[in-house]
């Protein structure tokens, strides 16, 4: 085996898809990673979703920015390639509840990590409680807040529809927004906390306003160190798809204005 293709085999193994499916009978929802567990009643435009495709279900996070819209990643609503037609909300408000309508970032590929965005629409008047998108981009070391249905450590089991949040500095932007997770830096629950499986879709918020979604994760098999990384929603091809979702499609995403 050369080197590039060695390179290539361990970037495939390292590199995970927060809400990377895993069937519905083995699934148990999860948790941000050194968070701290939250009642459904705090942030409850941040709910668990649950997707099918090709003979399979899986749970992701998301967030409601208006009565009728969610936000959540992007391979959040397929499995493999396989498109899911229907959203469920599993857990938090309006359970039950199925989409109307799944739009995706017309750029995104289920093998990438590029473009990890999409826009659920769902009948009027779903939610009760929303969130609103950022009135301005981050920036480098801002200090933020995640939130999810994902597990508790990166890799040990879940506990079973329970949502965490955490905190962390943004350390790169560009597409995404990218923070890492230190061993030696999680001594407070919720600290240097890092998303992990499960919690794709859930919102990256500064001042409680959404500016990301979570997207992938990574581990260093030498340190340690986990490394999250959310797609960013002010870089300028995610934006002008959200644009596009509210002229085009209906879709009303409070804090962005067409």
């Amino acid at each position: 085996m050369n080197v590039k293709t060695w390179m290539f085999v361990l970037f495939s193994v390292l590199l995970i898809n927060c809400g990377s499916p895993e069937h519905y009978s083995s699934l148990t929802s999860t948790d941000i990673v050194n968070g701290i567990e939250m009642e459904d009643s705090e942030m409850p435009a941040i709910v668990q979703i649950l997707f099918a495709a090709n003979g399979a279900n899986a749970k992701c996070s998301a967030v409601f920015v208006s009565p009728n819209t969610m936000l959540t990643a992007a391979h959040c609503t397929e499995i493999s390639g396989h498109l899911s037609k229907k959203i469920k909300i599993e857990t938090g408000q309006a359970v039950g509840t199925e989409s109307l309508k799944i739009l995706r970032h017309p750029n995104y590929r289920w093998n990438t990590i590029d473009h990890d965005v999409a826009v659920v629409i769902f009948p009027e008047r779903t939610a009760n409680d929303f969130m609103y998108v950022a009135d301005k981009a981050p920036v480098k070391n801002d200090r933020v807040m995640i939130v999810g249905y994902g597990r508790t450590e990166f890799d040990r089991p879940a506990v079973e529809n329970k949502k965490r949040k955490g905190w962390n500095t943004i350390e790169r932007i560009d597409s995404r927004l990218t923070f890492f997770s230190k061993p030696d830096s999680r001594n407070l629950p919720g600290e240097d906390a890092c998303s992990a499986s499960g919690d794709s879709g859930g919102p990256m918020l500064v001042n409680e306003e959404i500016v990301g979604l979570s997207s992938t994760i990574s581990r260093s098999r030498s340190s340690g160190v986990i490394t999250g990384n959310y797609a960013n929603l002010f870089f300028t091809k995610h934006m002008s798809f959200l644009k596009n979702a509210i002229t085009q499609h209906g879709a009303e995403i409070r804090g962005i204005d067409p």
